[in-house]
């Protein structure tokens, strides 16, 4: 084989190696606005286990709470919360309106969304684990989960993460119309105690 056709078959090869590289959630999401793109990061730091780039996608008044978090070796050992995720996979979300979402964040991030010029989107999500154990917050499969982002020093951080009610977000329009979807509820409360 010649040298210049075997160089020629060489680029193609190399590209192809490239192709499969995975890229970082902006360049895999262009189409993604601004908070978008932390839905994506939310994902992906949970695969990566970048505990602390995770941390540093929430509120800032929430930083403290992540640190002890994820420095107890207790949660680390017993695979608590986020820490129960082997991977995850963002399946889809919806964007829902601020008027259906306050319906369901909790205490402290209803006091923070009435502070006077915060602006504030709202998630309802779709994001397939395989966790450690599974329970009423995490199931192995597609998880529901409403996500609170508000926008502070111009840039999107989570200020609530919850398993979202999905027979409430399908009687609001918002589902993504599947079965898996409608037995959602169901099938965590086989872990409730």
């Amino acid at each position: 084989m010649s040298k210049p056709f075997a160089s020629l078959l060489l680029v193609p090869l190399l590209l192809l190696g490239l192709a499969g590289q995975p890229a970082p959630a902006e360049a895999r999401h262009a189409h993604a606005d601004a908070a978008e793109v932390v839905l994506h990061r939310y994902v992906d730091y949970i695969n990566q286990k970048n505990w602390p780039a995770f941390a540093g996608l929430w509120s800032a008044g929430l930083h403290p709470m992540w640190g002890s978090f994820f420095g107890s070796a207790d949660n680390r050992k017993n695979h608590v919360g986020v820490l129960g995720i082997k991977r995850a996979q963002l399946v889809g979300y919806h964007e829902v309106p601020k008027a259906f979402g306050v319906n369901f964040v909790g205490n402290g991030t209803g006091r923070y969304l009435e502070t006077p010029g915060v602006e504030s989107r709202f998630f309802y999500t779709a994001i397939r684990y395989d966790v450690f154990n599974e329970s009423k917050y995490m199931l192995n499969g597609i998880n529901y989960v409403f996500l609170v982002l508000v926008k502070e020093k111009g840039h999107w951080r989570v200020c609530q993460s919850s398993v979202a009610p999905a027979a409430h977000f399908i009687e609001g329009g918002y589902g993504f119309g599947t079965a898996d979807e409608r037995s959602y509820d169901e099938r965590r409360m086989r872990f409730a105690r």
